[in-house]
């Protein structure tokens, strides 16, 4: 196996135990509307709609992980993002700060065009600002 299939098959566990966790509150939800008990089954943390959930997951997750065309898909975006040049920490600083400085200054600007326009608006009307 390698290293790409590697992550594409951890990304189909990990949209599988995500799916767990959706599937077991939509169940259990659905046993709340029903006035269905939701009983403890190994333990306490691990209910009748945590089992449903889970079965739910894995038969969803196994059919989509077979799916060949799903599959190959996610072999292809993981093979292009691996090609990706990825920044060093020096230039994600750079960026960052050229990102918050950007920011400031339209936000001064639009500031400017609000108290401006809020002024015409009041002289306009003749209220007071």
């Amino acid at each position: 196996m390698d290293d790409v299939s590697r992550w594409v098959n951890l990304t189909f566990v990990f949209a599988g135990l995500l799916s767990w966790w959706f599937f077991a509150h939509v169940v259990e939800w659905g046993f709340e509307l029903l006035d269905r008990s939701n009983d403890p089954f190994l333990g306490e943390n691990l209910s009748q709609a945590s089992i449903v959930g889970l079965v739910t997951a894995l038969v969803v997750t196994v059919l989509l992980w077979r799916n060949k065309k799903l599959y190959e898909s996610g072999l292809n975006i993981a093979r292009e993002v691996k090609k990706v040049t990825w920044p060093n920490l020096e230039e994600t600083k750079s960026a960052t700060r050229v990102v918050i400085v950007t920011t400031l200054i339209i936000a001064c600007i639009l500031a400017i065009f609000d108290l401006a326009f809020q002024k015409l608006t009041a002289l306009i009307l003749g209220v007071d600002s």
